[in-house]
């Protein structure tokens, strides 16, 4: 295969370089799993679980701008177990206090408790309340703040035997549970639990997570969205995915207009071999009645060298924010070949196309990364949080990670800069004639999408995206299968995303066909490429456009003779002078050299006898002269 690249770099601006940006491993003599990290403009706060005094509990430190501890504070209750919830940590910014939930469990575990925590800026506990809810409790996930006393709180109970999506109104200032709202799907397999809580702009409230109650006989888990009044009185329940594969849950939501919220996840592709379900980062957007107005996946496949196989990817949204902008930045977990875990920011517009990604991983050591929490800084860029598994490398092994990226996902240590732009046409033929079709696989790489690509030709590509489907570079697009347990599925991809390994500049690669008019100027072949910023960089491609061709036989007359044309086993080629250096070459449409050989005399004979049947380029190079001919092979 043979490939033509030409690169132009980019001098990034001042203001991009000047964002902070570092990878590091906030290590503990505890062990840490990540939850939140929360941003400010002179600190972070990050909610971790750890080990109070041997036993579980939470933490909370606050880092400088340059991720260095500057204190750290651990709490649980006497006699119980603290486990956090999902990203669970919220700021008040009005009374500059944090507020988080999660359950705390007893020794034995008969007895489970959600509790709530309010601490001040300085991670001083202004409250630790045990929660006594009438209903059993499962889990505790999520909190909201719905007023200066009111918390919403969603969690799991168990009601009857089945597990129940569970809304519990707290009042803090009287430390009493307002209402406590059980919300099931009401079938045989009823099964809810919430994962996210939110409260709206009409003042209402809207939680997230998964059922298994709407696919009877199939007993598959979907996304389940529930909007209650103020109170918790249920204005309506809504659930949406694959209706025979498992989907994950609710991971992120957020309102984005009046009339919309924002939801992310993972969506089921198929069982893996245990019979979990292998997913695909999903995002819906659906209206304030719960209806589906649109959904968006992106799909990653990785390559098994050991078994020689493509494989899916287990990837999904783990958090998720809103730009100025409207576009939106999230944050993926993404299962690599060997098992390993690694995440990655992408960056969608408002619509679901994506302008870049960028894949990760803890700088200090390959791992099990698992990203926990995602936020906007004050100078425009991304903080990422979680933890990872580094058995022998830390002790203890189980420590949490923080990575402050700029506003184009380059952290300073696997991404000192996004990529330069770039144009490869791979199969594209040194020389390429006039008014012939041209068919290569276009590379696309830059900055940022949208891209503009504008060929000296004529042809133009406008609005060019990431393709959501990724695909490792050195598979490339095509027909492949993948091999699930005993399952194998079939996908033709002609367009997709290609990614390398970490750090991976990934680039788009699509079909294109160029055709060079008969009244092309110049031998060369440029393009022009704008990416999503606004700028443009030309790129001229090392190829040699030939316009100077006949398709007449040469007159008896002229200087130097082709004949017969058409030829059938062989062509007689006749120079005025032997002693000019000359050889010819003859070349096929599509560009490639089948023939070449040295002219030792005025007249040669060239046997081409073993071409295939078609039309041919003869080109013949005397002295400093050039001279093409077409020859029909008959």
């Amino acid at each position: 295969m043979k490939l033509f690249s030409i690169a132009v770099f980019l001098l990034l601006c001042m203001e991009t370089y000047a964002q902070e940006r570092f990878n590091k491993i906030i290590y503990d003599n505890d062990p840490h799993i990540g939850n939140t990290v929360i941003a400010h403009d002179d600190s972070y706060v990050v909610l971790t679980g750890s080990l109070v005094n041997g036993e579980r509990g939470i933490a909370f430190t606050k880092l400088d701008l340059q991720g260095n501890i500057i204190l750290q504070k651990k709490y649980r209750k006497d006699n119980f177990m603290c486990l956090e919830g999902y990203n669970c940590m919220k700021y008040d910014s009005l009374h500059n206090t944090y507020y988080m939930c999660g359950i705390a469990i007893t020794y034995d575990y008969q007895n489970k408790y959600p509790f709530v925590v309010v601490l001040d800026e300085e991670l001083d506990t202004l409250s630790f309340l045990l929660l006594e809810p009438d209903t059993a409790i499962y889990g505790t996930y999520n909190i909201e703040k719905l007023n200066d006393s009111v918390y919403a709180i969603v969690s799991s109970s168990i009601v009857s035997g089945q597990y129940d999506m569970s809304l519990i109104l707290y009042n803090i200032g009287i430390e009493t549970i307002e209402d406590e709202i059980n919300i099931g799907g009401g079938s045989l397999f009823e099964t809810e639990t919430g994962t996210c809580v939110l409260k709206t702009n009409s003042n209402n409230i809207l939680l997230g997570g998964y059922t298994f109650s709407f696919n009877s006989g199939n007993f598959a888990q979907d996304w389940y969205l529930v909007k209650t009044d103020s109170i918790g009185n249920m204005i309506w329940q809504q659930h949406y995915g694959n209706p025979v594969i498992n989907d994950g849950y609710i991971s992120g939501m957020l309102q984005v207009s009046d009339t919309s919220y924002m939801l992310c996840g993972g969506q089921g592709i198929c069982n893996d071999w245990s019979g979990d379900a292998l997913l695909e980062a999903c995002m819906r957007i659906v209206d304030t009645s719960g209806t589906l107005l649109n959904e968006y996946f992106y799909r990653f496949f990785v390559f098994n060298q050991n078994e020689n196989q493509m494989w899916y990817s287990n990837t999904y949204f783990v958090d998720i924010l809103e730009e100025e902008d409207g576009s939106f930045t999230g944050l993926l977990s993404i299962k690599r070949e060997n098992w390993s875990d690694i995440f990655a920011l992408i960056k969608l517009t408002r619509h679901g196309e994506i302008q870049w990604t960028k894949q990760l991983e803890t700088s200090e050591i390959l791992g099990f990364n698992f990203p926990a929490s995602l936020k906007k800084t004050e100078d425009g860029g991304y903080i990422l949080h979680g933890h990872g598994d580094f058995d022998g490398t830390y002790d203890p092994g189980q420590q949490a990670w923080l990575v402050k990226t700029d506003s184009l996902g380059n952290e300073g240590s696997l991404y000192l800069a996004p990529p330069p732009e770039n144009i490869e046409c791979v199969n594209l033929p040194d020389t390429i004639f006039c008014g012939i079709p041209n068919n290569f696989k276009l590379h696309v790489q830059g900055k940022s999408a949208p891209y503009t690509i504008e060929f000296s030709t004529g042809e133009i590509i406008e609005d060019l995206y990431y393709p959501p489907i990724f695909i490792p570079e050195s598979q490339g697009t095509g027909f492949f299968s993948v091999h699930v347990g005993t399952n194998t599925y079939y996908h033709t991809y002609n367009s997709a995303t290609l990614y390398s390994e970490i750090p991976s500049d990934d680039k788009i690669e699509m079909p294109f066909s160029i055709t060079v008019p008969y009244n092309y100027e110049g031998p060369e072949l440029s393009v022009t490429i704008t990416n999503g910023y606004g700028e443009t960089y030309q790129i001229v491609l090392p190829v040699y456009v030939d316009c100077n061709v006949s398709s007449e036989p040469l007159s008896e007359t002229a200087a130097i003779q082709v004949y017969p044309n058409p030829a059938t086993d062989y062509l007689q080629i006749q120079l005025p002078d032997e002693n000019e250096v000359s050889f010819v070459k003859i070349l096929n449409m599509q560009g490639q050299t089948v023939l070449v050989q040295s002219l030792q005399s005025q007249t040669t004979r060239l046997d081409i006898s073993g071409l295939a049947l078609g039309t041919y380029m003869v080109r013949l190079y005397y002295g400093h002269r050039i001279e093409n001919v077409r020859v029909e092979k008959q």
